[in-house]
């Protein structure tokens, strides 16, 4: 039969060994979801990284048109000055032609 002094050792050796199974399982679990969460953060980071990415190219590509429109814009600002003077000089010279066929009076 057990003596009462084994049957207490048995019982604190059962209640420390269930403890320390316990305390491996939180471990475990706490590796586990510091494991998950630095996977996550990674994730969100390249995430984050690939949208900046994208807004980054996309800014590009509307800068890119907006340059173009500018270029476009300054031609036509140009053949608008060169129409322009050349009205003018017409002008004048309809004058001309128009003060030598008008009898003066």
């Amino acid at each position: 039969m057990f003596s009462a002094q084994s049957l207490f050792l048995w019982y604190v050796t059962d209640e420390l060994e269930a403890s320390r199974a316990k305390e491996q399982e939180l471990r475990q679990q706490q590796w586990d979801a510091a494991r998950a969460a630095e996977a996550d953060a990674q994730r969100k980071v390249e995430d984050s990284y690939q949208e900046a990415s994208f807004a980054v190219s996309k800014a590009l590509e509307h800068l890119e048109a907006a340059r173009a429109e500018a270029a476009e814009a300054r031609q036509r600002a140009k053949g608008l000055e060169q129409a322009q003077a050349e009205a003018k000089g017409e002008a004048k010279a309809a004058k001309r032609e128009i003060g030598r066929q008008v009898p003066v009076v």
